[in-house]
Parts: structure tokens; C-alpha cells; sequence
């Protein structure tokens, strides 16, 4: 799916303008499979469905997207839109250092 800009691109506004039932299932089937959600936010399409997990009401998926998305740093640094991500993961606190080195996994900044 993540391969797919029309897939993602739905998912996206699934995940934007559906009702709280349809979010929660579409996220945690998502956060469900390995590198999914990573595989997404590295496009402009599934970007869109990143930002509106870690910005999500629910605190078990926001943790569990910053999580995966962290974890897989150097893998979102290799493309424009996971840059973004990877920008937006430091502004909310979750990751630090992004320059050339990349992101340091696992990190907090106060």
C-alpha cells in the first residue's frame, strides 16, 4: 500500500476526515504492520496519514506512530517528505539533533 500514492492518499483523507471509529481502526491496522507507516511518511501522500497519527487523540497510537517513526529515522531521512516527519518528530519532543548525522533515535529534548 505504502508503494501506492492513490492508497495512501485515501488512507490520508480516511484518516482526516472520517469519524473517530473509522480512525482508530484504520491506525491501529496501520501501526500493525512492520515498516507501514514509516513506508508512508517517506511520501508526500502518506505523509498526510503520519501527521494525522501523531497528532492523534489517542495516546496509545500517538506513542506507538512516534515509536515506529523514530525507529525508523534513517530511513524517512532519505526522502523530502520523511525529512518533514522526521522535522515534526522533533518538534514534538520526541527526537532531536536532525542535521546531517540524522535523527538520534530515542532521544527527548527538554
Amino acid at each position: 500500500m505504502a508503494n501506492d500514492v492513490h492508497a495512501c492518499a485515501v488512507v490520508g483523507k480516511a484518516l482526516e476526515r472520517g469519524d473517530y471509529g473509522v480512525k482508530g481502526i484504520l491506525a491501529r491496522a496501520i501501526l500493525r504492520q512492520p515498516n507501514l507507516l514509516v513506508a508512508m511518511a517517506r511520501t508526500r501522500q502518506g505523509k498526510v496519514a503520519s501527521d494525522v497519527l501523531l497528532a492523534s487523540s489517542d495516546e496509545n497510537v500517538r506513542l506507538q506512530a512516534r515509536t515506529q517513526l523514530v525507529a525508523g529515522c534513517d530511513s524517512l531521512l532519505r526522502t523530502r517528505y520523511g525529512r518533514l516527519t522526521a522535522a515534526a518528530l522533533e518538534v514534538n519532543g520526541v527526537a532531536a539533533d536532525i542535521g546531517s548525522e540524522g535523527v538520534r533515535r530515542g532521544s527527548t529534548s527538554s
